[in-house]
């Protein structure tokens, strides 16, 4: 009767250690899963605010420009040297909007994501002239 006894505690115990193995292997590829998905995270959201900067510096400088600069800087529009590694395949794109008694303008930033997405886009108001101010 003995030797029955530890043969059944036996088989518990190796039970127990799959049951554990196959449980630990689990939450291990569950947490490299959501590591990996996390720096993708992380990347893509840098990917924006660095999109978002680069379209601030050009309608920055854009937006002090008088209306016939502005369509010759508009041709020569090109994403900055950093932005052109730091961002996958980066494209700019400018718009002059005249409406009213107002001129604006319109960028747009796109590059090469995950899925399909719209560009980022920023709108600014062209500074009125000497004559315009009150």
């Amino acid at each position: 009767m003995l030797p029955m006894r530890n043969a059944t505690r036996n088989g518990l115990m190796m039970t127990e250690l799959i049951v554990a193995a196959t449980l630990l292997m689990t939450a291990l590829s569950l947490v490299v899963t959501l590591s990996f998905r996390t720096g993708k995270l992380w990347q893509e959201s840098r990917h924006y605010k660095l999109a978002v900067e680069e379209l601030t510096n050009q309608l920055e400088r854009l937006t002090i420009l008088d209306e016939t600069e502005l369509d010759a800087a508009l041709g020569e529009l090109a994403v900055s040297e950093k932005m052109q590694t730091a961002l996958p395949n980066p494209r700019l794109s400018g718009t002059k909007i005249v409406d009213a008694d107002v001129t604006r303008v319109m960028l747009e930033i796109e590059w090469d994501r995950v899925g399909k997405s719209e560009p980022l886009t920023l709108v600014g108001w062209l500074a009125p002239t000497v004559e315009e101010q009150p």
